[in-house]
């Protein structure tokens, strides 16, 4: 009864003479720095509505404007999807299609220019390529360890533990058996560096003619110059210890994995010490603000990518998941996501030029593909 009622006196006041017709608000989106987006409209002429001190203080080009209501988050990116790329589950070697291939300890994986990825198949001491459709085959090394260099099938690796690409196609292994840095060229191998310290781990091109290499044993961070051949320490100390500082004023905790973003900044995963650490081109080293991780065991981060927007994505090794740490706001703290858990110690980590995630689940012996988005928190 109460409807009936309302609707005829909303009628009747629309056609009185002297009632002003509402005309249309005019809105516009304004975002209020450090306060969010809001959608705002022009003050009503004649009004003597004053703002609510609850709402935030508009920027300078919105004079005239007051904010009405938060704007309308954007929807959330739906969430990835985790699939096994390739690797039936048991350690062994074959190649073949999906899971019909087989690795032993998969520990590194790189991103090629045509989207196929290259993987340290560790304990094969073999470099394996798998193709987007999932298809393995096998690019350098042989069934025994070993330290030859020669055509790609005959050359033997002695552990390889982590691999880069370069835009030409040149790869680049950490041969950690042999303590050495070597290439893959034109279908042969050929060794770069020697005595690259006692356990050469992760391995990133920088784009500007060198490679980033980390060492789990002797803590350092280091630069491999590809037109001269120098080898020399970028930051640490050999400590096992936590340290912000450039060069040897630094220090790491066994790093692992590491990622380069366009300026030529490296991004390491420092297991021992909880953290992923930044060395910019001069080897000043600081540590990413993180935000709360949980996780069974402290935060162990391995492999190290980085999406377009600035989001590292990490493997936490000791809690069998992945991370997403996306770019700190200023004064804010970075709202870490969990992006996948039930892996098994899973240790390399690259990000493909479409934001897709590959993982080397190294317990399981797969390589794994999380696609879809990074989820955004509301």
């Amino acid at each position: 009864m109460r409807f009936r009622l309302l609707l005829p006196l909303a009628l009747l006041l629309a056609g009185c003479p002297g009632a002003a017709t509402k005309a249309p608000v005019r809105e516009k989106v304004v975002k209020a720095p450090s306060q969010g987006t809001f959608v705002a409209t022009p003050r009503p002429a004649g009004s003597a509505v004053t703002r609510d001190p609850s709402q935030p203080t508009l920027p300078t080009d919105a004079t005239g404007l007051f904010p009405t209501k938060p704007e309308a988050p954007a929807p959330a990116v739906p969430a990835l999807t985790i699939t096994t790329l390739a690797g039936s589950g048991a350690a062994g070697f074959a190649d073949g299609a999906g899971v019909a291939a087989m690795f032993a300890r998969p520990t590194s994986l790189a991103v090629m220019a045509d989207g196929s990825l290259v993987v340290a198949d560790h304990d094969n001491n073999r470099i394996r390529r798998v193709a987007a459709d999932g298809t393995v085959t096998t690019l350098a090394g042989g069934p025994v360890a070993g330290a030859t260099d020669g055509a790609a099938l005959d050359a033997r690796f002695n552990g390889p533990l982590g691999v880069a690409t370069a835009p030409d196609g040149r790869i680049f292994v950490a041969d950690a058996g042999n303590r050495s840095v070597r290439m893959i060229k034109d279908g042969a191998v050929t060794t770069l560096a020697k005595a690259a310290g006692q356990l050469p781990t992760g391995l990133a091109f920088d784009g500007r003619g060198g490679v980033f290499l980390t060492d789990a044993l002797d803590n350092h961070v280091r630069r491999l110059d590809l037109a001269s051949g120098q080898l020399a320490v970028l930051a640490g100390n050999g400590d096992f210890s936590v340290h912000d500082g450039k060069g040897t004023a630094a220090s790491f905790n066994s790093p692992q994995g590491v990622a380069v973003d366009d300026q030529g900044n490296a991004y390491v995963g420092d297991a021992g010490n909880r953290r992923v650490r930044k060395v910019t081109p001069d080897g000043t080293v600081t540590s990413v603000q993180l935000g709360p991780v949980g996780g069974n065991v402290p935060f162990q981060p391995s492999g190290v990518g980085r999406l377009a927007d600035g989001t590292l994505v990490v493997s936490d090794v000791g809690n069998n998941r992945v991370l997403a740490i996306p770019p700190a706001a200023k004064d804010q703290t970075p709202a870490t996501l969990e992006l996948a858990t039930g892996l098994a110690t899973p240790q390399g980590l690259a990000v493909g030029a479409d934001g897709t995630i590959y993982v080397a689940d190294t317990g399981k012996h797969q390589v794994r593909k999380l696609a879809g988005g990074v989820p955004k928190r509301p």
